[in-house]
């Protein structure tokens, strides 16, 4: 028998098991020197929030500033025609439409694919960013190539009359909504960023509530090095319908020795048409996939 075989690779959860998420020796991030950024936007029929989005990017300062640093890539899989032009982005942008809708994870696969730039930024199709987003998101960039940045939002109803004012400079949200900041689960409050001081004590699979660390990590607005998103083969299609493809992408990540750290000085406003239900076949798709495979 060969004494030099090959060790067998842990799986997803064993390498959870072992990862801490201790990012102190990072700190402080000052550094918001522009990064090359592809703006990565999946979209399936909400015309009226895409707009409000591609209507704030469009007149965001940051954006015009570094008009060639950006690029902003949507992939739509609605039934209909974009009812807007596009032509209003300051910056480079390809628009993909399928004639059939394949799903967030394959849409944000093709975006990643499409994308010319070091840094992508996954955003949904109804946020509205402010003026200090993308300077934050860089500051942790700069520091390291293994940041995955999660950003937290507000959430507020299309009728809400905060989804007016789309220009970033008025756009100012409150992100101690954030369920990540307070949350009542089972009549108990839940502080998961004081309790895990910012997460970097929510590693090693702690878990807190019904939350690990792989479920802080939610699409709406996230950023990741092109690279370490190549590295764990981007998302699994294999999750169809809403919900758990984000929390798996994370928890390659972390595998993949990925620090997740959130976004504390800025944030987005996220404008709900519905509330959405997470698919119960994704929890346990993603539950099986972590226990069998590898990163």
């Amino acid at each position: 028998m060969n004494k030099t075989m090959q060790r067998k690779k842990p799986t997803i959860l064993k390498s959870l098991e072992k990862k801490n998420n201790d990012y102190s020796k990072l700190e402080p991030f000052t550094n918001d020197a522009p990064i090359k950024s592809s703006i990565i936007i999946p979209f399936y029929n909400s015309f009226n929030t895409l707009k409000k989005t591609i209507t704030n990017l469009s007149n965001h300062q940051e954006i015009i500033k570094n008009s060639d640093k950006f690029e902003i890539i949507i992939n739509d899989g609605s039934r209909m025609d974009l009812p807007f032009s596009l032509n209003i982005i300051p910056c480079r942008f390809t628009y993909v439409y399928y004639r059939k809708n394949m799903g967030r994870s394959y849409a944000r696969n093709k975006g990643v694919s499409l994308a010319k730039n070091e840094l992508l930024i996954f955003l949904d199709s109804d946020v509205l960013l402010p003026t200090n987003y993308f300077r934050e998101v860089w500051k942790i960039h700069n520091k390291t190539n293994k940041a995955v940045v999660c950003g937290l939002a507000e959430s507020i109803l299309l009728r809400d009359k905060k989804t007016r004012l789309v220009n970033s400079d008025n756009v100012k949200p409150e992100i101690k909504h954030d369920f990540r900041y307070i949350k009542e689960f089972r009549g108990k409050e839940y502080k998961l960023l004081e309790e895990t001081n910012n997460f970097k004590f929510f590693g090693n699979l702690r878990v807190i509530g019904p939350w690990t660390l792989p479920k802080m990590v939610i699409t709406h607005n996230l950023s990741v090095r092109r690279n370490e998103t190549i590295k764990v083969k981007g998302f699994d299609e294999r999750f169809k319908s809403w919900g758990y493809e984000d929390v798996h992408f994370g928890a390659k990540l972390i595998a993949n020795n990925c620090f997740i750290i959130p976004l504390l000085k800025s944030g987005v406003l996220r404008i709900h048409e519905r509330k959405k239900k997470f698919s119960d076949k994704n929890r346990k798709l993603y539950e099986r996939l972590i226990k069998k495979e590898t990163v």
